[in-house]
């Protein structure tokens, strides 16, 4: 297996897709952010058992068309199945974001989650992520407290290729301190795959939308996630 061809290639398509999504939404005329960005994560299942298993994780992001390294994060989480239809989570994540002049400001950031999840026959999975975030930024003394709500229809497919499986979903995120609804994060079409029984990679585009100042600017992601077990 060519694991740098894993992580190559999705950049390359990304970066193609650039020219398609401007010109669909220029042909749409959608107001949205002149940026297209890239998000690429990859993560490490370091321990599996029958009631929890444990995680590392890496977040990286490109931005202004694909041009510039802006964000990376890293992570560690461990979920827990205290019930069939419920996963329980705790995660704490350090992250290194560049600001508007430049400038990298680091960020800790912890997570509680409650995930139920149910069958609606053999190929669908309905899921409801709830995640409180605790979040410290280098450049403020105050701790900021945000909800990410995320509705999640998974469907399998039947196998072509490496073709595994598909999902929609949307993420609302609720801001405490300023007490509105800031983000809204649409995937209308996510895919993924499995190249062998220790890899997965999905594949999807997402419509992020950020309430600032009483407006909401749009801003289209391609993003890809590589997946490993031990």
């Amino acid at each position: 297996m060519n694991y740098q061809c894993l992580i190559k290639y999705p950049k390359v398509v990304a970066k193609q897709a650039l020219i398609v999504f401007h010109l669909l939404f220029a042909i749409d005329g959608v107001a949205y952010a002149s940026d297209f960005q890239f998000w690429q994560s990859a993560s490490l299942r370091v321990l599996e058992t029958d009631y929890v298993n444990f995680y590392t994780s890496g977040h990286f992001r490109f931005t202004d068309d694909i041009s510039d390294f802006s964000l990376f994060r890293l992570g560690q989480q461990a979920i827990a199945k205290p019930l069939p239809w419920l996963d329980v989570a705790l995660a704490y994540r350090y992250a290194e974001v560049k600001d508007d002049n430049g400038t990298w400001l680091n960020q800790h950031r912890v997570e509680f989650q409650l995930n139920p999840h149910t069958k609606l026959g053999e190929r669908y999975t309905l899921s409801l992520r709830n995640r409180l975030e605790l979040r410290w930024h280098e450049n403020s003394a105050n701790r900021e407290e945000r909800t990410r709500q995320r509705l999640r229809l998974h469907v399998l497919t039947p196998e072509l290729g490496l073709l595994r499986a598909m999902y929609f979903s949307n993420e609302l995120f609720y801001d405490f301190d300023r007490g509105i609804v800031s983000e809204n994060r649409l995937v209308p079409f996510g895919l993924n795959f499995r190249p062998t029984k220790q890899i997965g990679l999905r594949a999807f585009f997402m419509l992020r939308s950020i309430h600032e100042a009483g407006d909401w600017t749009h801003i289209p992601i391609i993003g890809t996630g590589l997946s490993f077990a031990l």
